[in-house]
Parts: structure tokens; sequence; C-alpha cells
């Protein structure tokens, strides 16, 4: 089975998501989480898939209408978009739910001296 996919936005996405992963770092790399706060490394193998690129796959999912994410990941991810996201791994390696420490941390509320 084949699924249309708008290739443009797809790159769209991912660079949307891949600036805004970038700010995240930046502004950590500048105010640093207290001790008790500052992610834990995951033990084991680093991740194939960069943060930009598991954030892309979630977004496309909550905007394809899949209801299911495994048909959609195996399906799509690993089928029709191979060529955007070709470390993809197979889904019984991605640890579900995903784990606090994947996805950037993001601060609770609004961020002094910066817009809303």
């Amino acid at each position: 089975m084949h699924f249309i996919i708008d290739t443009t936005k797809v790159v769209e996405v991912f660079c949307f998501i891949d600036d805004f992963c970038q700010e995240v770092k930046a502004y950590f790399a500048s105010h640093p989480l207290p001790k008790g706060l500052a992610p834990k490394h995951l033990a084991g193998r680093r991740p194939s898939l960069s943060e930009s690129e598991v954030l892309t796959i979630l977004t496309l999912y909550h905007l394809s209408g899949f209801k299911c994410f495994e048909y959609y990941y195996e399906r799509l991810v690993l089928g029709e978009l191979k060529s955007f996201f070709p470390q993809g791994c197979f889904l019984h390696a991605v640890p579900l739910p995903l784990p606090p420490g994947l996805l950037p941390r993001l601060p609770a509320g609004p961020v002094p001296g910066q817009p809303l």
C-alpha cells in the first residue's frame, strides 16, 4: 500500500523542529539546570535518531491521522519515508513509553526576559 506524502511538508516540519531543538540547546547551555534536575545519560548505545528526527516522527504521526503508531512507523517511516530517516530503527528497539530524558526539557513557565 502506498501513501501520499507531501515531502516538502516533511522537510518543513523537520527544519522547524530542528531550529527549535537548537534554540533549546543554546538556552540550556547558557542556563544550566540544577544538579538534581540535570538530564541523566541513559546507559547503552547512543540513539540512532537525533532529537529532531524523533520529534519530527511524532509530529508527523499526529498530523497523519493514523490511529496506530506501530502501523504508522512500520509502514510510513520505515517504508515511504526511509530516505528521510535512513538511520530509523525497528520499533521493537524503541522503548515505549519514551524515557523522559530522550526529549528536550522545557522550562515550566515563561522565561524571564523572553517574549511570549
